[in-house]
């Protein structure tokens, strides 16, 4: 497995599992510890959320998928496999495209987003 962060602490992960808040996926329920999560872990539960938000907030969700970069032919390939759930496919992508970010991020000097600001909802 190529992984960038192979491990996650919840204190850095509960913000970063949140990509989907303002569309209330109130369903599912990250547990508040201070355990480590891997990535498999991350995946699942951003599967989960974005299994719900394909079968409620659909357009929401491709929208959202755009804003963080995510190539519209790899989101189109996701939707469409057929040995994997596209909620899956599409988790997968999203932690990819995240690590992606992060070592561009740690490579450059990048002002960092102010939460509160136009794009605060892509931060990582």
């Amino acid at each position: 497995m190529n992984l960038l962060y192979p491990y996650f602490r919840m204190a850095d992960l509960d913000v970063r599992l949140r990509l989907f808040e303002e569309a209330d996926v109130d369903e599912i329920q990250i547990p508040p510890t201070d355990r480590t999560f891997s990535e498999e872990e991350i995946v699942d539960i951003l599967r989960q959320q974005i299994a719900f938000l394909l079968d409620h907030k659909r357009d929401w969700l491709l929208g959202k998928l755009y804003r963080l970069d995510i190539r519209e032919q790899d989101i189109k390939i996701a939707l469409n496999l057929p040995n994997e759930p596209p909620s899956q496919a599409l988790a997968r992508l999203v932690v990819s495209r995240q690590q992606e970010r992060s070592s561009t991020k740690s490579r450059a000097q990048v002002e960092p987003l102010d939460p509160e600001g136009e794009f605060g909802d892509l931060i990582w």
